[in-house]
């Protein structure tokens, strides 16, 4: 009996929640009302598994990204790159040409999705494995093999500082692409991760 009635008192005040969650956020879509109703159940319930997070976009502008940037200058100053790749004779071009062939199969996949689709097509970044479930996979094996052909190809050149060097420059242009207006700008709606556990 004392099991039932607290069934029964569960129900009650899940319904009662439920109630006014959808009072509070009449003006909010019903995914929000879904997200506040389940946090309020599961906080209710007391269970010590919810996590109540937000994701964070990092500002394109911190202290760290502006360092990438700067060394990445520096790097790219010193190295003089632009005429060492293009005209130095050390570098091992076959190497140096296969890296660049899978880098840019990388680089066009990566327009395809941010270009096309994100841009002009207004797809959700959340959508692209279901639209093109091989697009990213592919897209991350070209970077890796064209990474380690790369290296392989100015190796000659720089011999064991060409990992850094080509660290540095990576994460110089990650940090460029992150001044991109749309991810510079975007922002997250808060997340609550959950057990899957029944009412």
């Amino acid at each position: 009996m004392a099991a039932v009635r607290n069934e029964n008192d569960f129900a009650n005040k899940t319904d009662n929640l439920r109630q006014r969650t959808k009072e509070s956020n009449n003006q909010i879509g019903s995914e929000d009302v879904l997200d506040q109703f389940n946090q309020n159940v599961y906080k209710f319930r007391g269970d010590a598994n919810i996590v109540e997070s937000e994701k964070q976009i990092e500002k394109p502008y911190s202290f760290a990204n502006m360092c990438w940037f700067v060394s990445a200058a520096v790097v790219f100053y010193l190295t003089d790159f632009y005429a060492a790749i293009m005209y130095d004779e050390r570098v091992d071009r076959f190497w140096f040409n296969v890296g660049v062939f899978f880098i840019a199969v990388n680089v066009c996949i990566a327009t395809f999705l941010i270009g096309w689709l994100t841009f002009i097509k207004k797809v959700s970044t959340d959508d692209w494995e279901q639209l093109h479930p091989m697009a990213i996979p592919i897209a991350s094996a070209s970077f890796c093999f064209g990474s380690v052909f790369l290296i392989l190809g100015l190796w000659p050149l720089w011999g064991f500082l060409t990992p850094f060097i080509m660290a540095t420059l990576f994460m110089g242009f990650i940090v460029i692409v992150m001044l991109i207006p749309p991810y510079a700008t975007r922002k997250e709606k808060p997340v609550v991760t959950k057990i899957d556990k029944d009412l």
